[in-house]
């Protein structure tokens, strides 16, 4: 049987069950000697996960370019009054 996982800690399971010696037939554990009982679960390590790698932080050098650009203003005309 498998591991349940590919990486990490997982489980593999197996089926125990209890047979009589002369008959060969399955028969209820309560018949079979229960200290002596082989495990059913066992836990496995296939290989380690795979983690993320980080470098440093760098420097960020940028300029910020604010242009603000207004509409032309109207055109003025002088106007000379005499008296």
């Amino acid at each position: 049987m498998q591991c349940s996982v590919t990486c990490g800690e997982g489980q593999q399971l197996r089926l125990v069950e209890c047979y009589n010696v002369t008959s060969q037939e399955k028969i209820p554990d309560q018949f079979c000697d229960g200290k002596s009982k082989p495990e059913e679960l066992k836990l496995c390590q296939t290989m380690e996960c795979p983690v993320w790698v980080t470098s440093e932080w760098s420097k960020v050098h940028f300029i910020a370019k604010l242009v603000i650009t207004f509409p032309p203003a109207p055109k003025s005309t002088m106007v000379t009054v005499e008296k």
